[in-house]
């Protein structure tokens, strides 16, 4: 009966009904054929390949009479899939053992270069990956990305596929299309286990970089991986090497935050003041990044507070422009200086006041900042507060002595800025505090023409010459 059952199935493969829609057969006819529609791998295609299909359906004995009716056991469908690669990606263990007693080609690959051995091994099926390596498949096959079978059980985490696939290789520094191996990502994916399984055969290789110069140990800092981290340095892993951009693995510990793997680099002498290509040191973007227990780590390690980068901003300085109190106070606490300017001249107090950080606007000026020294371009912290309309700090900075008047190398006062950025209550401000409204700037216009060629018409109204 099953055996007519699958000549019928070829005749009607052979001959499909025309007036149906997204079937190939009527199930009244053949009731037990598969509609492969909404199946996953398989749902965007109609394969009419009767070896594949009864593969995919762990068919045996309609495996074996196919067989024996000479049916082509390498035939592939349109996407380069054999019967043996279906029951390889699909975990069809007796499907795969028929299929190789049969000699099955088991180096013919899909479209994408992935071959039965790669899809079985990215599976973590490991009874199949042994029977394909007793039959010699290429365990060095790459898909089209440059990964081989044992890159991607690497990348799934499959540490008993990486052992079996390890006994037949003896070049463990093969690299895929990004230039990782198998050992980068095991360290990216902080597979403890299967980085310490790598290490016995990789040696000096165990800091190879991938394309962007990021070694095992980078990234596995950059993730937060800390056992991984601290098994690569146990073995001698390059603690200064850095990536293309010239960052080491403490710089990317310090900017992910990760204070514990901060502390474990620089008890294995980690450079603490070295630099990327942009003269950021690990304090500098912890810093930026706000992570505070990183840098109190980094400062009670020594690191210079003052250092700056290539725009000689210091850490302070990035800490008042990200708005992080708590790092500003104590970087401050252990001597950094508050009064550095960036190379355009701009202060702590200049960024804090222009990006409206009103708490460590106080803080500076009661550590004595000075409120009225301006950047290269003459604007002064009230200045740029005024011009993004930061009421509280505007307010703050005149009670503190800001000269209300001051303009910048343009002849802009801060009611010029002010009413140019429509802030009306930074304007009724600066009127109450004595603002003069008839100042005029390079091009001899006052605040009101400013405003006026806005159409700002409340502020038009508080500034009229008349009033």
């Amino acid at each position: 009966m099953r055996k007519l059952k699958v000549i019928e199935l070829l005749k009607n493969l052979k001959e499909p009904k025309r007036d149906t829609q997204n079937t190939i057969v009527d199930n009244n006819e053949y009731e037990d054929y598969i509609d492969f529609k909404n199946q996953y791998h398989f749902s965007s295609h109609k394969m009419r390949k009767p070896l594949i299909e009864s593969a995919w359906e762990e068919n045996a004995d309609i495996v074996q009479m196919l067989l024996d009716f000479d049916c082509d056991i390498n035939e592939a469908d349109r996407f380069g899939r054999t019967a043996l690669f279906v029951a390889c990606r699909l975990g069809k263990k007796d499907i795969v053992n028929l299929l190789l007693d049969n000699n099955a080609d088991h180096s013919l690959c899909d479209e994408n270069q992935q071959s039965p051995l790669f899809v079985a091994s990215r599976e973590g099926y490991d009874d199949i990956v042994e029977a394909l390596l007793q039959k010699n498949a290429d365990v060095y096959q790459c898909d089209v990305k440059g990964n081989t079978p044992l890159l991607v059980a690497s990348s799934e985490s499959h540490s008993n596929t990486v052992k079996i696939l390890s006994r037949k290789m003896t070049d463990f520094s093969k690299y895929n299309n990004q230039g990782q191996s198998p050992i980068f990502i095991a360290s990216m994916k902080g597979k403890e286990k299967i980085v310490k399984h790598f290490l016995s055969f990789l040696g000096e290789n165990i800091s190879q970089t991938d394309n962007e110069g990021r070694s095992p140990l980078f990234i596995a800092c950059r993730e937060g991986y800390i056992d991984v981290v601290k098994l690569l340095l146990r073995n001698h892993a390059s603690v200064s090497q850095s990536d293309w951009n010239k960052r080491s693995p403490l710089f990317i510990a310090s900017a992910e935050g990760y204070h514990d793997i901060v502390n474990v680099l620089i008890q294995n002498n980690a450079e603490i003041n070295q630099c990327d290509e942009e003269g950021m040191t690990p304090l500098f973007i912890a810093c930026d990044k706000g992570r505070k227990e990183a840098v109190e780590i980094l400062i009670q390690s020594g690191a210079d507070l003052n250092q700056t980068d290539l725009k000689t901003r210091t850490p302070l300085y990035t800490s008042c422009r990200r708005g992080f109190t708590d790092i500003v106070k104590l970087l401050h606490k252990h001597g950094a200086t508050i009064t550095l300017c960036n190379n355009w001249g701009g202060s702590p107090l200049f960024i804090a006041c222009r990006q409206g950080h009103f708490d460590i606007v106080e803080y500076l000026v009661e550590n004595e900042s000075n409120v009225s020294n301006g950047d290269l371009n003459g604007n002064t912290p009230l200045l740029v507060a005024s011009e993004n309309g930061y009421t509280k700090i505007v307010t703050y900075l005149i009670n503190r002595g800001a000269d209300i008047n001051q303009c910048n190398l343009y002849k802009k006062t801060a009611l010029h800025l002010s009413a140019v950025g429509g802030h009306i209550e930074v304007v009724r401000v600066l009127l109450k505090k004595g603002a003069l409204r008839h100042l005029t700037d390079k091009e001899n216009q006052t605040s009101f023409d400013l405003a006026h060629k806005k159409s700002y018409d409340d502020i038009v109204k508080l500034l009229r010459p008349d009033k």
